[in-house]
């Protein structure tokens, strides 16, 4: 058997051990079927990365995949498939890697890719079990396509058939060494198909609430989490700052963690003062306790400088380049880099983007239709 890449094949033969990244949901339980019923000897993997004490469920920030209650709820989808079930505990990474680096980013105003960011821990604790487990392939239920070249070439990822469901980007930081052995059985189906499989063969998997980019809750409960760990100084009031005529609209007794970039319908605690409805805080000084709030039209870009560039050693970036970009969420955008160096550039694009700050991840395509190539990534500064 043999799996057709842009420059070659991925080798496969028969009954080959592959381990399938489990969440219980639509996505992996279909995979995992498909994989089985191509001749696979399939085994499940689910990561607790979220402790499900009454405490964490008081201050619940995750949606519902990275839970014990999860664990359980993949180990349930395994064995209606009739595969081996294992589970890997990931709760001190994931609070050094991704809880606390959220807390930091929140209070520097920047904004962090936490999805992102748990890809790459995913992957490599799916290479490390796989090994272990003598795997000689791993897979996941994400929508994307992975091309496997010749022995000198890089893996390649590109955007899956569905384009309104499309993962790919969610793989740019991923380690290449982490997927170099990855099988994408969804990369050619759209999410209506993988449900009429699922209905067709009466597959069980959880039905969950329509899930975002983000595993993560906004607003408030990461303000609740933030508050309950940090130090009591966190939580002194702040001040309003009007960032075009610099001028007080007012104090908060709220601290300064309840606040981020983009967020609307800011009011003061005082009753003396009254914030323009349409204004958005644009800008989080933590040092002065200083939250600057203006119209939303200040964080509107075109022009955006990019950092920590990664693209493959072939890229000419002795030009500019005409490519397409995606952020964590939202569309495709055509855009322009004009290289500063190897490390940084200008970001220029086609029209005004809303609020993608420090911290965003830009994932470079070579176009926005079905299979497009990744070709780079850069962060926001």
């Amino acid at each position: 058997m043999a799996k057709k890449g842009a420059g070659g094949t991925l080798s496969i033969k028969p009954n080959s051990r592959v381990l399938v990244g489990m969440t219980g949901g639509l996505a992996s339980t279909v995979a995992a079927f498909l994989l089985k019923g191509q001749g696979f000897k399939v085994l499940g993997l689910g990561i607790q990365f979220f402790p499900q004490s009454d405490k964490a469920k008081d201050e619940q920030i995750l949606g519902d995949f990275c839970h014990v209650k999860a664990l359980e709820d993949a180990k349930s989808v395994c064995d209606a498939l009739d595969i081996p079930f294992y589970a890997v505990d990931a709760q001190s990474e994931f609070q050094a890697r991704i809880l606390d680096q959220v807390a930091t980013s929140r209070l520097e105003g920047r904004f962090f890719s936490t999805c992102m960011e748990c890809h790459k821990i995913k992957f490599r604790l799916l290479q490390e079990k796989a090994k272990k487990l003598d795997c000689q392939f791993i897979a996941t239920g994400h929508f994307a396509k992975i091309y496997h070249g010749t022995t000198n070439e890089a893996v390649q990822i590109h955007s899956s058939k569905d384009e309104e469901n499309d993962q790919s980007h969610l793989l740019a930081k991923v380690d290449p060494k982490n997927v170099k052995n990855l099988i994408l059985p969804l990369g050619d189906l759209k999410k209506e198909e993988l449900m009429e499989v699922a209905d067709r063969y009466q597959l069980k998997y959880l039905k969950r609430s329509k899930r975002t980019e983000s595993c993560f809750f906004s607003g408030e409960k990461i303000s609740h989490y933030i508050e309950n760990r940090a130090h009591p100084s966190l939580s002194k009031s702040v001040s309003f700052f009007d960032g075009e005529e610099q001028r007080p609209l007012g104090s908060s007794e709220q601290g300064i963690h309840c606040f981020f970039i983009g967020q609307q319908g800011v009011q003061p605690s005082d009753k003396g003062h009254r914030i323009n409805a349409s204004f958005v805080v644009t800008e989080i000084c933590l040092e002065s306790r200083r939250v600057i709030l203006g119209e939303r039209k200040k964080l509107e870009k075109r022009r955006i400088k990019v950092e920590r560039l990664r693209f493959d050693e072939s890229f000419d970036r002795t030009k500019p380049r005409s490519l397409y970009v995606r952020f964590e969420e939202g569309p495709g955008y055509k855009c322009t880099l004009f290289f500063k160096n190897n490390d940084t550039a200008l970001l220029e694009l086609s029209e005004s983007i809303y609020n993608k700050g420090k911290g965003h991840v830009a994932v470079f395509y070579n176009s926005l239709s079905k299979k497009a190539r990744i070709l780079g990534r850069g962060t926001v500064e």
